[in-house]
């Protein structure tokens, strides 16, 4: 724990000199950088880690650890804190990093003392959280009802994933050729990536995200690793095979409002606390494991991540899984395997499903399962499923979508195991043909569709089997008929197949419907204008609404576009018969159009925030309940999760049950709940039919308070039903089941719910998304429409307005369309990202506004054409009249690559500058049909280009190797410098391609071009400097080292400077390396706190610099540290009898007081200095070492004159002075303000290492000896 400044300085220095020791006693916050490791295996922990030992439920902490946990933000790097521990002890921790958040979260972690583990605890907004590892066990920390600190002693498996002890690495495809292209993340990423991360969003409305971040990434400062740095590279993967994981990850979680990404901005401006970042990366620190993931973490405030380490399909399944971890999800797994594998086609998510068609979530309904966890329940108690799109009823179904000829255009989402949607179609008579097919790539769903007449008699059933999609096509009599979507099973569980549980996703309708009749279906809330559909699409003109359009209620267009005229005539519940008029192939012709006016299906949520005290009573009580809550929401079901504490809400609606009888019902919540029922729909009849004040798991429905008594419900009726739910701290969440006369438990859907009263307005969104566009984009050139959307029917969007960020006024955005347009010069070398704020307002007047990204594409390589010139040889252009300053076309493309087979008789040129990304050896390669050249300049005047490779006569596309001529010899290039470099080439006829690749220091053979050749001479990022926060002695002559790092240009030349905070000069910095010294005219650094600004430029043709701000704490020294490394055993003899014992340490530093340890293994150390009493009287001395220790004191300051007067043989814990009679010392006198000479000897062999010596005297009860 931190020590305590109140006591009097005790402590003086013993000797003058010595170098700074970089070890517990240097502190750095924040963003203080480690040895970066890349993407290293797991830390070797000691051997004296912790035995295995049961698990533990939560049990309470002291008042002083709340304390620690609510401090988080102020610890300082190095500062060694004190864990509690279930069983009473505690654990010595040394802090790595601590961060506070925008949300205010704090958190701090690291690793042990003893170096058996790692370490992250955290005050969130909702409670506390925290974790420790060890090799076998882990420990969590969470807050109870009340908010107090709760820790458990876990498995591992249970906070982390785990290895599979039986995993074999999916064999890995290799990725096509491959593309050097620009990597889109802020300068931040590492490795080489085929073509830009394509930006691709699933759901771009949702708050929730799931960033999927494939141009690999440096993270330091989380509880990976402790702390430490990881330099994760990107797979070298093209767009097309990014897009392909994409499309499987988000199939996984359609049924959740939730936006899987590949864009940076969507993540970034996502909430904290309802966002994960997966890194897909090559570099595997969890061998043994296609991903690795912390539990539960979706939910923690920072930048969070999991990992990924495969591609391909099982790349996916695996992004999948650790996604699913983060959402509260256990492996699947058997009596005797941790991970179930599958089996037939079928493989659950959870488990291990590499190389299974048919990926799934599971409650282990398999042979064998040992893990029933419901997984849709528990992830929904972390991100909001999703609206029912489409009902099943008759009565509640949607048209289907019929265009010209009768072709039918239908899409949905099958969201929960017991959803099936419904579409009803007219038809005068003939042949109807209908396909139902799941996602494009590695659906979910398993398709049963079922054709119904008007009376309800099933017709026919589609559900082939060992078959995803189905068909249905008949020849069918003139009438109105039902068909519906549902997932299901195939098979037997028993004999290899798979029930319907979690066959679930995206599906589409196509086809065709024989003489169609039109049916719009419309809900009751839509705005004037919002638009149901078309009559005779393409087939007719001059349309009218002739009868059946009660109180104006539609509009018809010439074209036959029925509009919401007057929303006051769109009753809920209604039908409306509207007879149109129009005229098709020259007669006129009158058909009848029914149009369907849709309650709202769905609950009202009430939130009120900011209660006191337990139950339900608080929220009940308040002034403001019933009528005025904190906000209002709209539910699509009796689920709910928020990130919020200290709330209570109300969930009320309408149930309307599909069958008579008995219904009897569940909940469960985290905290307390209530669930009221009405015997008919006016609420004052409402009867209280559960109180549940136990908190339970999500999906969970063992506690039989959860449940109600058996109530006779009457199908159609509508009954007020109301939920109660009151959280206090911690996580929370809450859920309603139902069983029905003929359905097991299953949550309530929302084709039995119906909102009460009008939905209010709701807001209009912007999705935080990254647009593109080119460098030499003229003023007017598109950008992109704005991605925005409102959640009522015809709502129009207004008011499109650029608030902040359009620096120079570059972009334009049309108020009325949202579309964005260049409107000024771009220059990459000025600006290469902007970030706008754009708003807009619905039609209902509520404004939203959100940031957008718009990335700069600079110009690569410049290609010239001449055309219309015979022959194969390269002199054929160079000989022609025109070359070289007038060619046919100029244009700019990404790569030194031209398409194939695409003209005859032509001549070319590809040019750029190259700057090189690092210094050393680099290789290049041309392939072209017919002859080819490629030229190099040792500057970037093209006037001294050589001739480095080349092609005898024609070659295939991308064959490097059929002449030796080809390739280059290895050439030196320097980093960050620039290079001329052409590649010319000649076709006659027959094929046609030129293409040159590369190869250098960290990277095997890509295609050159952007962002490594471009046509201006400008920086493509500028160097990344952190804010620090670094502790250091007076007597220090070393401070810090900085290190700036350029990660799109890792050889680019950084040069530091102190540009504030340093009038008295006290500072220095080493321009080339970044070593803040003391000033070598300042015996002594001034004490106190010194806040420095430093600057960091690279040598780019356009210089660009960063600046972060060093804080200094100067802190007076206390004692001598001196450390002798490579010392074996654990007897302090096997120290002292060293040959470089007592003159020749490895380290000397400075401690601030009398509590050391954490250094390494096998090492010996002295710690000395001058003991100041503050009082005259007796004093006596403990010591607490692991293992040896030694306490010596003199009588007066000589050192000559000291003895020994405690120690410990062999080890005792950290601060437990009485484990030995021989720790403590006699009583001995001393007199206030003289010098007493001390020192301890301590030796370490493996395993724990602290060193600790306290003292109790006049006025000072047992206490470890401080700095002052």
């Amino acid at each position: 724990m931190r020590i305590s400044p109140k006591l009097p300085l005790v402590l003086a220095l013993a000797a003058m000199g010595g170098v700074a020791l970089t070890v517990k006693t240097t502190r750095e916050r924040g963003s203080a950088q480690p040895a970066p490791v890349p993407a290293a295996a797991p830390q070797a922990f000691s051997p004296a880690a912790a035995p295995v030992l049961p698990p533990t439920d939560p049990v309470p902490t002291a008042k002083e650890d709340e304390r620690l946990f609510s401090d988080l933000g102020n610890l300082e790097k190095g500062t060694i804190i004190s864990l509690p521990l279930p069983d009473g002890t505690r654990i010595n921790a040394s802090v790595n990093y601590s961060k506070t958040h925008p949300n205010n979260a704090t958190a701090a972690g690291g690793q042990l003392a003893d170096g058996s583990g790692t370490f992250e605890i955290a005050r969130e907004p909702w409670g506390y959280r925290g974790r420790i590892l060890q090799d076998k066990i882990a420990y969590v920390y969470t807050s109870d009802a009340e908010g107090k600190l709760h820790v458990a002693r876990r498995p591992k498996g249970e906070v982390v994933c785990e290895p599979d002890p039986n995993f074999k690495p999916v064999a890995q495809a290799d990725p096509t050729d491959p593309q050097h292209a620009a990597i889109y993340n802020g300068g931040q990423s590492v490795g080489i990536i085929n073509e830009p991360i394509p930006v691709l969003h699933s759901l771009p409305r949702a708050a929730a995200t799931i960033y999927l971040d494939f141009d690999g990434e440096v993270i330091e400062g989380q509880s990976w690793e402790g702390g430490r740095r990881i330099i994760a590279g990107a797979f070298n993967l093209t767009a097309a095979e990014v897009a392909d994981m994409w499309r499987r990850v988000a199939e996984d979680y359609e049924p959740y409002e939730v936006n899987v990404t590949t864009d940076l901005q969507a993540y970034q401006r996502a909430p904290q606390g309802r966002r994960m970042r997966c890194i897909v990366t090559k570099d595997n620190f969890a061998p043994g494991s296609g991903g690795i993931a912390f539990s539960g973490t979706f939910l923690e405030s920072g930048d969070t991540c999991c990992w990924g380490f495969m591609t391909g399909k099982a790349g996916a399944d695996a992004i999948s899984h650790e996604i699913g971890h983060t959402l509260g999800l256990h492996h699947d797994a058997t009596s005797t395997s941790g991970y179930f594998g599958g089996q037939g086609n079928w493989g659950p998510i959870m488990g291990a499903p590499y190389g299974y068609n048919v990926t799934q979530w599971s409650k282990g309904e398999y042979p064998g399962a040992s893990e029933q966890q419901d997984d849709l329940a528990v992830m929904g108690s972390y991100i909001p499923r999703r609206a029912d799109d489409h009902l099943v009823t008759l009565a509640d179904a949607t048209p289907l979508t019929l265009g010209a000829g009768g072709a039918v255009s239908n899409s949905g989402v099958i969201d929960s195991t017991d959803d099936i949607d419904a579409f009803t179609f007219t038809t005068t008579g003939g042949a109807v043909t209908l396909n139902f097919n799941g996602a494009v790539t590695s659906p979910n769903l398993d398709i049963e569709a079922k054709l119904y007449n008007s009376a309800g008699t099933l017709l026919t059933t589609a559900s082939p089997a060992n078959q995803l999609s189905a068909t249905i096509s008949q020849s069918l009599a003139a009438g109105t008929y039902r068909v519906t979507v549902d997932g299901v099973g195939d098979g037997a569980w028993n004999a290899n197949g798979y029930g319907d549980y979690g066959s679930l996703g995206a599906y589409t309708i196509t086809g065709t419907v024989a003489g169609p009749q039109w049916a719009f279906r419309v809900p009751v809330n839509a705005l004037a204008g919002a638009v149901l559909g078309t009559v005779a699409p393409g087939t007719g003109s001059g349309y009218s609404i002739s009868a059946g359009n009660t109180g104006g209620a539609f509009a018809i267009s010439g074209s036959g576009v029925i509009t919401v005229a007057t929303p006051a005539a769109v009753v809920s519940n209604t039908t409306f018969s509207l007879a149109v008029a129009y005229t098709a192939g020259g007669s006129p012709t009158t058909t009848t159009v029914p149009v369907t006016v849709a309650g709202i299906r769905g609950l009202k949520q009430e939130i009120w925030t900011g209660l006191g005290g337990n139950g339900i009573g608080p929220m009940t009580s308040l002034g403001t309940y019933p009528n005025s809550p904190n906000q209002t929401r709209f539910a699509p079901i009796f689920q709910t999760t928020l990130n919020l504490d200290n709330y209570g809400q109300k969930v009320s609606g309408y149930l309307v049950p599909t069958e008579t009888g008995n219904h009897t019902f569940w909940i469960s919540s985290d905290d307390y709940s209530e669930v009221w029922l009405s015997t008919d729909s006016n609420a004052a009849n409402k009867v209280k039919i559960i109180t549940l004040s136990a908190v339970t798991g999500p999906g969970t429905f063992t506690n039989p308070a959860q449940q109600s008594a058996a109530i006779p419900l009457v199908a159609g009726q509508r009954y007020h039903m109301e939920v109660l739910h009151r959280d206090q701290t911690g996580q929370d969440h809450m859920a309603v089941a139902w069983q029905t006369p003929t359905q097991a438990r299953h949550y309530i859907p929302s084709v039995n719910l119906e909102y009460p009263g009008t939905l209010p307005n709701r807001a209009p969104w912007i999705a935080a998304m990254t647009y593109r566009v080119r460098e030499d984009a003229v003023v007017g050139a598109a950008v992109s429409t704005i991605s925005a959307g409102d959640f009522e029917a015809g709502s129009v969007l207004s008011n499109f307005t650029i608030t902040a960020g359009n620096t120079g006024n570059t972009f334009a955005l049309n108020a009325t369309t949202g579309a964005l347009t260049v409107n000024g010069a771009l220059s990459y070398a000025t600006l290469q990202k902007y970030f706008l704020t754009v708003q807009a307002t619905d039609s209902g007047g509520l404004t939203t506004s959100t940031q957008v990204a718009v990335e700069v594409e600079p110009l690569a390589v410049k290609r010239q054409v001449w055309t219309g010139i015979s022959g194969n040889a390269l002199t054929n252009l160079t000989t022609h009249p025109n070359y070289p300053n007038n060619p046919n076309q100029t244009s700019y493309i990404r790569f030194f690559e031209t398409p194939t087979n695409s003209a005859d008789n032509y001549g070319q040129k590809l040019s750029g500058y190259l700057r090189a990304p690092d210094t050393g050896a680099y290789t290049f390669w041309i392939a072209s049909d017919d002859e080819g050249e490629l030229w190099l300049s040792s500057d970037q005047n093209p006037g001294n280009k050589t001739r480095i490779a080349y092609t005898a006569s024609a070659t295939a596309s991308r064959e490097w190797g059929k002449f030796p001529t080809q390739k280059s010899a290895t050439i030196n290039l320097v980093g960050g410098k620039f290079y001329y470099i052409e590649a010319l080439n000649k076709e006659g006829s027959g094929g046609d391609n030129l293409a040159v690749s590369w190869s250098g220091p960290d990277f095997g053979q890509v295609m050159l071009g952007t962002p490594n050749v471009t046509q201006l001479l400008y920086n493509h990022a500028g160097p990344v400097l952190n804010d620090r926060t670094v502790t250091v002695f007076n007597r220090d002559e070393t401070v810090t080292t900085l290190e700036a790092k350029d990660w799109v240009d890792p050889g680019t030349q950084v040069t530091y400077s102190i540009t504030g905070g340093n009038a008295d000069g006290a500072f220095v910095i080493d321009p080339l390396t970044g070593v803040i010294r003391r000033n070598p005219n300042f015996p002594l650094l001034p004490t106190g706190t010194r806040v420095l600004t430093v600057t960091a430029t690279d040598n780019g043709p356009t210089p660009i610099s960063d600046t972060a701000n060093i804080t200094v704490q100067v802190q007076k020294a206390g004692l001598k540290r001196e450390v002798w490394t490579g010392v074996t055993g654990t007897l302090l003899t096997d120290f002292t009898n060293s040959l470089r014992y007592p003159n020749a340490p490895d380290f000397t530093g400075y401690a601030n007081n009398f509590q050391v340890g954490g250094y390494s293994d096998n090492h010996g150390q002295r710690l000395s200095g001058f003991l100041v009493p503050p009082a005259t009287g007796t004093y006596i001395f403990w010591i607490a070492s692991d293992d040896d220790g030694e306490l010596w004191l003199s009588s007066d300051a000589n050192p000559a004159n000291k003895k020994k007067i405690a120690y410990v043989n062999g080890w005792v814990n950290s601060q437990q002075w009485g484990a030995q009679g021989t720790q403590q010392s006699v009583a001995i006198a001393l007199e206030a303000g003289h010098n007493y000479y001390i020192e301890t000897l301590h030796k370490n062999g493996n395993g724990g290492d602290h060193l600790a010596v306290a003292w109790q005297g006049p006025g000072i009860n047992q206490a470890v000896i401080p700095s002052a």
